[in-house]
């Protein structure tokens, strides 16, 4: 069977490590195309190329911030398929896909693109929006989100300001356009696969015909390097007087500001913390860090390899996943507990279904700094055995499973 796969590429983060994930898994069952933005990430490109499979870099442009695919010299390839699986968000390209031939067409869903034209400030920050997005929703979340960006200095006085002077216009222009704001794209889609309960949940509440589609909960694949895992399940004591903690991203809805909030009131109560803020250098979060008097307490790194990131996990304590909006998965999470380190996580979106309470790590009420912090301390004092957590995830997220899942879900599209 031709399988074609459409990725933009133009980011290398967890969704592009998945898709990666996923071909590795299946290259040798299908015959593999995959269409990449001539933009994309180079490191994506490399990698892609590693794995053996025909890569066409083809020209993209955003159409309100999503990508769409030129298929004007790709039409042939298109022509030949048996089945395309869209790993992301090039949404606007599958209608001219559609009229070029009708082959069936599964959408990967790894985050809220589908639903909302603001999915990485989803919900204003504060809540999770059940219903279509329409101009007032949409002007009331960038408003919320700005006003939060604004609290937190992530923005300049000035430039705070001026966000929210300008918010309701262009809160409105983004919805006009929103190239998927009729919810009628998913009428084209012919299957769905979602990175958890969680996330199909939240898109069945936004477009409930889409429940009589093929759909599968297929977790993301997790692959460690070999001598990594070797080396973290034989970890015994990590510095007996020091608590690690890792975070790995500066973007708001991650919550480092939820971590860093929770680290203040660790040191009041006489811990001594280091916090290691990843992709944070030169960030609001540093600056934030420093406003709440911490930042002897803390770590902030630029941007590492995943080698590196994996490794600062294996000798942390605990990783922490704060996040305030619904994770459609937690990558971050799944990682840690292969590496046998327990994570921390907010209770919303997929994190529930990645940790397994006061066993793999602990759940917490989200956007709250106080409870996280008692969460850690609860940590702290429980032996927690790495071997084990390693057991229940590797069990959880069987890459044996995931691949047979994967490969019977396009077959049976």
């Amino acid at each position: 069977m031709r399988l074609l796969v459409l990725s933009h590429g133009m980011s290398f983060g967890g969704a592009q490590i998945s898709t990666l994930e996923f071909l590795k898994l299946v290259k040798g069952e299908f015959s593999i195309d995959v269409i990449v933005c001539t933009n994309a990430d180079l490191g994506y490109i490399s990698r892609i190329r590693e794995l053996g499979l025909r890569l066409h870099l083809v020209p993209c442009k955003l159409i309100g911030n999503y990508p769409y695919i030129h298929l004007e010299n790709i039409e042939d390839i298109i022509r030949k398929a048996n089945v395309i699986w869209i790993p992301d968000q090039t949404y606007p390209t599958i209608s001219r896909i559609k009229l070029i031939r009708d082959v069936p067409i599964v959408v990967h869903l790894r985050d809220y693109a589908l639903i909302c034209p603001l999915w990485r400030a989803l919900y204003g920050l504060d809540k999770v929006c059940l219903s279509r997005c329409m101009p007032s929703k949409m002007v009331a979340c960038r408003m919320r989100y700005i006003n939060k960006y604004n609290r937190l200095g992530r923005y300049s006085a000035s430039k705070g300001i001026i966000n929210m002077l300008f918010s309701p216009g262009i809160g409105f222009i983004r919805y006009l356009n929103w190239p998927l704001k009729d919810y009628s794209i998913h009428k084209l889609i012919d299957g769905f696969i979602s990175v958890s309960k969680a996330t199909w949940d939240i898109h069945l509440r936004h477009i409930p015909e889409i429940k009589s589609r093929p759909h599968k909960v297929i977790y993301n694949p997790v692959s460690i390097p070999g001598d990594l895992l070797d080396k973290s399940l034989n970890i015994d004591v990590i510095d007996g007087d020091k608590y690690t903690i890792l975070m790995g991203d500066k973007n708001p809805v991650k919550g480092p500001h939820i971590l860093a909030d929770a680290i203040k009131y660790l040191v009041k109560e006489g811990f001594n913390i280091n916090a290691v803020f990843v992709r944070c250098k030169g960030s609001w979060v540093e600056r934030y860090l420093r406003k709440i008097g911490i930042y002897g307490n803390a770590t902030v790194m630029g941007n590492l390899s995943r080698r590196s990131f994996l490794e600062l996990m294996m000798n942390s304590n605990v990783v922490a996943v704060p996040s305030i909006w619904p994770e459609p998965y937690g990558r971050v999470a799944a990682e840690a507990n292969f590496l046998g380190t327990p994570a921390i996580a907010s209770r919303i979106g997929g994190l529930p279904e990645i940790i397994e309470e006061g066993v793999t790590g602990y759940l917490v009420k989200p956007n709250d700094a106080v409870s996280f912090a008692k969460s850690l301390i609860k940590l702290f004092r429980t032996n927690i055995s790495r071997t084990k957590i390693h057991k229940i995830i590797t069990k959880k997220l069987n890459t044996k499973h995931i691949r047979r899942d994967f490969i019977n879900f396009l077959y049976r599209i």
